[in-house]
């Protein structure tokens, strides 16, 4: 007999009935679901091996190589989002209107995976420099808020400062980057510090390639 008992048959029934129930209602929108941590929110899922294999790739962080193409030529795929690793030193508008120009937006940090990922990826380009990210409190001193959405970074979200950041040294420090001399972690300084940065546009978007 193939199962031993009914409550085997019945765990095994309804493990292929959700394993296709969720395959069904993900297969017409593949990357339609992806939320801010490029999952989706049930991502115990991708501890399964048979469902992370049956179900939607975009559940598990693998997006179709059609999704995937959409990131071009040197930005690159993390978590639903296409990254660029912009080398020119600008001041922190400057560098959001390079962003902005190629429909993006500097870096918005939402979790430390993505605080892991930027990081390692910084080093490996230039890590004896800073580099600009999204965040300022140019509105209202104290409240810093991410540039693509006017979030404020409160503390229910991901935050990266480094010790004793932020300061706001000579009332002029406005602007975050993520600081060498910290270990990459958040550091605010003048919007006007000429500095790298990190731009972000979120898969699916069209870009500018």
């Amino acid at each position: 007999m193939l199962f031993p008992d009914r409550k085997a048959f019945l765990s095994a029934f309804l493990l292929l009935w959700v394993v296709v129930s969720l395959h069904v209602a993900t297969a017409s929108e593949p990357c339609a679901d992806l939320d801010d941590t490029g999952c989706r929110k049930n991502p115990q899922i991708c501890q399964d091996t048979l469902l992370a294999e049956v179900t939607c790739p975009v559940m598990c962080n693998k997006c179709p190589n059609s999704i995937q193409s959409t990131c071009p030529d040197s930005w690159e795929l993390f978590q639903g989002s296409c990254y660029y690793f912009h080398t020119d030193y600008m001041e922190f508008n400057d560098s959001e209107l390079f962003c902005n120009q190629n429909n993006g937006h500097l870096v918005h940090i939402h979790n430390a995976a993505e605080q892991a990922f930027v990081t390692n990826r910084i080093l490996n380009i230039n890590g004896n420099q800073s580099w600009w990210i999204g965040l300022r409190d140019t509105e209202v001193e104290g409240v810093y808020r991410w540039v693509d959405n006017n979030e404020e970074l409160t503390p229910a979200v991901f935050r990266g400062w480094a010790p004793s950041q932020p300061h706001d040294s000579y009332n002029i420090e406005d602007c975050v980057g993520m600081w060498s001399a910290r270990g990459m972690l958040w550091n605010d300084a003048s919007c006007a510090s000429k500095l790298p940065s990190i731009c972000e546009v979120r898969v699916g978007q069209a870009l500018v390639g």
